[in-house]
């Protein structure tokens, strides 16, 4: 069984000090925010999705202060959607003090970015783009963000020039699986892939043709520049006509339109990715949207804190596959162990036989040559760290999140990629990857991705 959850997780995690260590760190305090860093220090900033925010945020945090090649480093971790008045990040030789803002929300006219404002890339998507732009910058602005966060896999440079690079690197480091969820009583327990089209593409309506109580259904997605969406739509192949279909029984997507809940009467908001919290109260009977079963089981985890779950009652929504070989899954299983929902790693009992476990790299496709949508479980996938290796801080930012994908690459692997080691930076990684919900890696090489025999693996986009 998966080695502990949240408990076991934050037990080791709070057992691991400030000696918390890359190749000759030593620990300084934090830098002060929104200033300019003196000689000698440097900002290392993560942005973009926020599938993986929260976890970057608590992982990166544990190096702020650290000296790596000669210079101290302080950390900021870019919220994907900030709130008013901004995130202040200290400027350094490769980047002013900024005030990252979302957008609409900036001291310019019409909610654009004012004097020392950045707009905060939202989702894997705008991430990719900002990183990418990065590269023709001035310079001395080359270095704003240095570490990408996705949840969205490698795409092709010449398919999507705006958002991918040659020099692009990729680091897998956990697994998560997306599902269908829905705020719904009236919605089944699972659904086919194929079930999870028809609805999209509005060729089913109402919660009746699949197994649920008869009622309407509204079709709700994240945001356009989310990799969680980018993903989902891959996975379950759902087109761009399926979305723009509606008819009178089959209203328009929400996504970049809902009503803001804490402003009613307002300007309408991006509907963000793995809450419920947005879900408009006319809807609560109706929604259907995609969700992350890492992001759901630390939020079940953490449903004493209203500022953490943000389910709303939202549950996941099973798969039923369509092969030889039925499989009824969940992405989430229940822990008895450690009272707590986790992704699903282990074979489950079931009426008709034991179930396996959905939620293993085989059954993500890019790790699988023979993946089958049509017969192997849909929607796992890895999240990524990814480095620009023209940025000015790239071997910095390396350190941190990265390795050598070479034979003997995991012995200078950064603790994120070397996370079964015994220091406790590598200890301290692990733990966090288990408490915020993901699955972690093991030592394998599929299809060449890991021949160091690191915990992370590496992809590049496709020509």
């Amino acid at each position: 069984m998966k080695k502990s959850l949240l408990k076991k997780a934050v037990g080791v995690a709070t057992a691991v000090t400030a000696t918390v260590s890359l190749a000759g760190v030593s620990l300084m305090a934090a830098a002060p925010a929104h200033a300019t860093l003196p000689a000698g220090q440097v900002a290392i900033t993560a942005g973009g999705s926020d599938t993986i925010q929260n976890f970057m945020g608590t992982y990166l945090g544990q190096y702020d202060g650290a000296t790596v090649g000669g210079n101290t480093i302080h950390t900021y971790n870019i919220p994907a959607f900030p709130t008013a008045p901004g995130f202040s990040v200290a400027g350094d030789a490769n980047c002013s003090d900024t005030q990252w803002v979302q957008s609409g929300l900036g001291s310019g006219a019409g909610g654009a970015a004012g004097a020392g404002q950045q707009i905060a890339p939202s989702g894997s998507g705008g991430g990719k783009t900002y990183i990418k732009n990065q590269e023709a910058a001035a310079a001395g602005q080359q270095g704003c963000i240095d570490i990408g966060r996705s949840s969205a896999a490698p795409g092709s440079i010449t398919g999507n020039p705006t958002q991918e690079s040659a020099n692009f690197e990729y680091y897998a480091f956990a697994l998560d699986a997306v599902s269908v969820a829905s705020s719904s009583f009236k919605a089944p327990g699972s659904l086919t892939p194929q079930q999870v089209r028809d609805i999209y593409a509005c060729n089913i309506t109402d919660w009746s043709a699949v197994g649920g109580t008869s009622g309407p259904i509204q079709r709700y997605l994240p945001q356009s520049a989310s990799g969680t969406r980018s993903f989902f739509l891959s996975a379950y192949g759902i087109t761009t006509a399926m979305l723009s279909t509606t008819n009178a029984n089959c209203p328009a997507v929400k996504d970049n339109a809902v009503i803001n809940p804490a402003n009613p009467g307002g300007a309408k908001i991006k509907f963000e990715e793995n809450q419920g919290n947005t879900i408009e109260t006319a809807d609560i009977d109706r929604a259907i949207l995609p969700y992350s079963g890492a992001l759901w089981s630390f939020q079940a985890a953490n449903s004493v804190n209203p500022s953490l779950d943000v389910r709303n009652n939202v549950r996941l929504i099973g798969q039923t596959t369509t092969g030889a070989t039925v499989i009824h899954g969940n992405i989430i299983e229940w822990n008895a162990s450690n009272r707590a929902y986790q992704l699903n790693v282990t074979p489950t009992p079931s009426p008709g036989g034991a179930q396996p476990a959905v939620v293993v790299e085989n059954n993500v496709s890019q790790a699988n040559t023979a993946f089958n949508p049509a017969t192997d479980f849909v929607g796992v996938r890895y999240v990524y760290n990814y480095l620009d290796n023209t940025s000015p801080n790239y071997s910095t930012a390396f350190s941190l999140v990265g390795f050598s994908n070479t034979a003997g690459g995991a012995a200078t692997a950064s603790d994120l990629c070397n996370n079964l080691g015994a220091t406790n930076g590598q200890q301290f990684a692990n733990a966090a990857i288990l408490s915020f919900g993901f699955a972690t890696l093991d030592s394998s090489n599929p299809r060449g991705s890991n021949i160091a025999g690191s915990t992370c693996r590496k992809y590049t986009p496709n020509p």
